[in-house]
């Protein structure tokens, strides 16, 4: 089991809590495995999965993972726990026409939103309560081949990613399942410094991990009720995947 730490909840961001030059490790999409789950579950071809049936789903696959591991889990753990204080809704962008006049377009895709005012450097949630956890590689893959559906597995495919947790140089596959799945993320390689916080495309990137082995979310500026939640990666989690190279699984 992983410990749960809460050392740092009433801390601000431990931000110089990781050396420079690995800092852009402390989340890391999993290796070339992802690549061959990816094709052999057709998940190209796979649909978005609606939100409306959001709920339910997490809380099904959060089923077939204790079922998987053969555990009778805590009541807290058999559904994931809703953060507080954000909300999935409809991406909203506003688009200029040729007369200068601004449509505003919903788009069928949904993120994750303040529904309260933060400070800069005010935790905004936590996905620790949520996070299941995998301490192998083949036993992942083993989950996703049990799963009923191509799309479950896709979806776990997604909500997918490596972070290590407790060291020397020990990485673990965990699987969110909570709303911060629809968290939008920005590619910090994409920027031109990676002190900015906003792409080329207009998205902000608001908030950050406290830190390597965090998983609580705290506020780079002061945050409005009804701003898009956006967080930074350091790879596209859906087109590259790092080699584990030294790091053994």
């Amino acid at each position: 089991p992983i410990a749960e730490d809460d050392s740092h909840e009433t801390q601000k961001p431990i931000y110089d809590y990781v050396e420079p030059d690995t800092r852009k490790r402390i989340r890391r999409p999993i290796h070339d495995k992802y690549d061959e789950e990816y094709i052999h579950f057709r998940c190209q071809t796979s649909t978005e999965f609606p939100s409306h049936k959001q709920e339910q789903k997490l809380n099904e696959l959060r089923s077939y993972y204790w079922d998987f591991i053969g555990v009778n889990p805590p009541q807290d753990k058999l559904k994931f726990q809703p953060f507080p204080n954000v909300a999935v809704m409809p991406i909203q962008e506003v688009v200029k026409e040729e007369n200068n006049s601004s449509v505003d377009l919903t788009h069928a895709k949904f993120g994750l939103f303040a529904i309260e005012d933060f400070k800069e450097e005010e935790r905004i949630f936590s996905t620790r309560q949520n996070a299941l956890f995998f301490q192998e590689l083949s036993t992942w893959s083993d989950f996703l081949h049990q799963l009923p559906t191509d799309q479950d597995a896709c979806l776990v495919l997604k909500w997918s990613y490596m972070q290590k947790l407790f060291g020397p140089g020990r990485w673990v596959v965990v699987l969110m399942l909570d709303q911060s799945t629809f968290m939008r993320e920005l590619n910090i390689e994409n920027l031109e410094n990676e002190s900015d916080n906003a792409d080329n495309h207009g998205l902000i990137r608001n908030v950050e991990l406290g830190h390597a082995r965090s998983f609580d979310y705290y506020a780079l500026k002061n945050i409005t009720e009804g701003e898009e939640i956006i967080s930074g990666i350091y790879l596209n989690t859906l087109k590259i995947w790092w080699g584990i190279e030294d790091d053994i699984l």
